[in-house]
Order: C-alpha cells, then structure tokens, then sequence
C-alpha cells in the first residue's frame, strides 16, 4: 500500500479507476497489470484500451472523462479534509 505522499496526480487516476463503471477490482487489476499504471490508462484513447484489454470500449468512452471528473472532486475533498489516501501499489 502506498499512502497519500504518492504523487497527487498518481491518486486522481487511481481514484477515477475506481469509479469506471463495470470496472471492478479485478478488471481494474488487470488493466493496471497491463498499461502499468492507472494514469497510463487515462492516457490511451477509448478505443485502444479496449483493443488491448478485450473489454468493451463503450466503457471507456462513456466513462472515462465522468470517473476523472468526480476523482477530481474527491480529490478535492481529501485535501480539504486532510483525508490519508491508501492505494493499491502497482507490483510487476
């Protein structure tokens, strides 16, 4: 586990993973296994993340910019309320 003195970029894109709809912890982990990192991830086009992990891209492109958008909020909320963040720590 890494705690919230990882980089604030690094806990926006792990927070919005989370709140990717029908993206459970499994995929989540194996999405993470695949680009490396959640922010990786963020990075790729919709239709790329599907390409390279076999989900459907309907997730992405629906999803992504609404899951970065409440991060973002929840984020802003952790700092405010001096919140500890535990995330999952990427392990190859």
């Amino acid at each position: 586990m890494k705690d919230s003195s990882t980089h604030p970029s690094d806990v926006l894109y792990q927070i919005a993973l989370t709140q990717l709809p029908n993206i459970g912890p499994v995929k989540a982990r194996r999405l993470l296994n695949l680009f490396g990192n959640a922010q990786e991830i963020f990075r790729h086009k919709p239709h790329q993340i599907a390409k390279i992990s076999g989900y459907n891209a309907d997730i992405f492109s629906k999803g992504c910019n609404e899951a970065l958008r409440k991060a973002e909020a929840e984020l802003e909320f952790i700092e405010r309320h001096h919140v500890t963040v535990l995330v999952s720590g990427h392990h190859n």
